[in-house]
């Protein structure tokens, strides 16, 4: 039996949001984050965060990477959420 998921990203969600895939990461440990950037209304890409196994990890590799993103979701969840403050990096002033 196949279970039916509506795949269309809701119209205010952000631009570029990290993904976990819990149920990938529990048959591949390091491999459940990606990051979803969009690039037009037809063109999404999918950048990989391997290696990284909590949501700290993956922003700081998204930022390495040269990625500003400030929203995350799981794939079970329908919309996306904003990171909480104590995960982004702190910005020097």
């Amino acid at each position: 039996m196949f279970k039916t998921i509506n795949a269309t990203p809701a119209q205010d969600m952000p631009a570029q949001v990290i993904v976990l895939d819990a149920e990938l990461a529990q048959r591949h440990p390091g491999k459940g984050f990606y990051l979803r950037v969009v690039q037009g209304p037809l063109d999404t890409d999918m950048v990989d965060l391997d290696g990284e196994h909590t949501l700290p990890g993956a922003v700081a590799l998204a930022r390495s990477k040269g990625y500003a993103t400030t929203h995350w979701m799981e794939t079970t969840s329908e919309r996306a959420s904003p990171i909480p403050s104590s995960v982004l990096p702190t910005q020097a002033t």
